[in-house]
């Protein structure tokens, strides 16, 4: 994995070199057109997947009198760019997408316990590169592409016994590109429409406001009722940041 990384930010950093002009005098001229951008994402998922929830959240309430929400986390995320000829933005970004699920329910017929609570978090990280054009008024329009690096999965279950006793249980997983793409069988890429909107605060700032909607599946036959592993099929996501020019441009 770690070759792989290396080799896509050498592309990187070779086009934005080789569309600067090339040569020793076009460097500086190279990081007078670069931008860097540091910005927080928020994901959001398929209707297949929103829809598994809502039926969750039915259950829970109508069998379990109990309660489940899905919260769409935020997330840092880090962008490397430059601006080419006829105003073309393009770059590389270090990104992660997730969730976070939440169920409380009392005790049942088939425990002992007055209370369960369960906590799933899920996120898993891309190193992406993507090229937009300019629409007009610091609108951007393009693709934006990516490769998996790693991903995370912890699940926290609580249980409160009759007599206040507390049995508390833990399980995290790292995933790797090994476990994404043969154990798991995912395609390690995801790419989609990126939209783009630029607001200077002044010569250096500025204010970006993006969003992604992915068209890639990790899995062309996922069946969210058969899964075990639970994760969502495709990612869309909103990123708020703020960024500023290396350069005088």
């Amino acid at each position: 994995m770690t070759k792989k990384v290396i080799l896509i930010i050498m592309f990187s950093a070779y086009s934005l070199y080789a569309q600067s002009g090339g040569g020793s005098k076009s460097l500086s001229k190279m990081i007078n057109q670069m931008s860097v951008s540091v910005g927080m994402n928020q994901s959001f998922y398929d209707k297949d997947w929103n829809d598994i929830f809502d039926d969750i959240e039915d259950l829970m309430k109508n069998e379990y009198d109990g309660k489940s929400s899905l919260n769409k986390v935020r997330f840092p995320n880090f962008t490397l760019m430059g601006e080419f000829e006829g105003d073309v933005l393009g770059g590389v970004k270090y990104l992660k997408y997730g969730y976070n699920f939440e169920t409380s329910y009392p005790s049942t017929e088939d425990n002992n316990y007055t209370s369960q609570d369960n906590d799933f978090e899920f996120e898993t990280t891309f190193l992406k590169l993507f090229l937009t054009y300019p629409l007009g008024n610091g609108v951007y329009l393009g693709v934006e592409g990516g490769y998996f690096l790693e991903g995370y999965r912890k699940w926290k279950n609580t249980m409160i016994e009759e007599d206040g006793l507390v049995d508390n249980y833990e399980s995290d997983y790292e995933i790797t590109l090994e476990d994404w793409t043969e154990i798991l069988g995912y395609s390690e890429y995801d790419y989609g429409i990126l939209l783009q909107y630029f607001h200077g605060l002044s010569n250096k700032v500025l204010i970006n406001l993006e969003g992604y909607y992915g068209l890639s599946k990790f899995d062309e036959d996922m069946d969210y009722d058969e899964s075990s592993f639970f994760i969502p099929n495709t990612f869309h996501y909103l990123n708020l940041g703020v960024t500023y020019k290396l350069g005088n441009k």
